[in-house]
């Protein structure tokens, strides 16, 4: 994901306004899940890459990527669909985009991707400070709650 991502937010990744992490994924899949899941991400490419033959092999699977991102959601225990984050991830200071990854290679399945959008600046004023630290810099404080 980390190489087909910039392809896809070409823009941000240019203007120097892009970010982004692997927030969750499915820890305990079964064997049987994992390879029904890689399988199908194989399938799905091959035949992505059959349909356009003149495209490289990094070429397809960016345009893939492109076509078979998805907003992220949650089921809650009602049976009804809510947007991906819970709670614990809405504030103003996590991503506002969160995504389904397509993607299903290695053991870590069904990714959530969450893209905040932070200038490099601040990003580096921010990484500084500790988990614990108060964030007194004015201007870093404006940027966090305008991402």
């Amino acid at each position: 994901m980390a190489r087909v991502v910039p392809h896809v937010f070409r823009e941000e990744v240019l203007a120097d306004r892009f970010e982004w992490a692997v927030i969750g994924f499915n820890k305990e899949p079964t064997n049987g899940l994992i390879d029904f899941r890689q399988a199908a991400f194989r399938e799905t490419l091959d035949t992505w890459r059959k349909a356009y033959p003149a495209m490289e092999p990094w070429e397809a699977l960016q345009t893939w990527t492109a076509a078979n991102l998805r907003p992220a959601n949650r089921k809650t225990p009602d049976g009804n669909i809510n947007r991906w984050p819970g709670p614990n991830f809405a504030s103003s200071q996590f991503p506002r985009l969160w995504l389904h990854s397509p993607i299903q290679v290695a053991n870590e399945i069904d990714k959530t991707v969450g893209f905040p959008i932070l200038s490099p600046r601040y990003r580096e004023a921010y990484r500084r400070l500790g988990i614990d630290s108060q964030i007194t810099d004015p201007d870093l404080r404006a940027a966090i709650t305008r991402a």
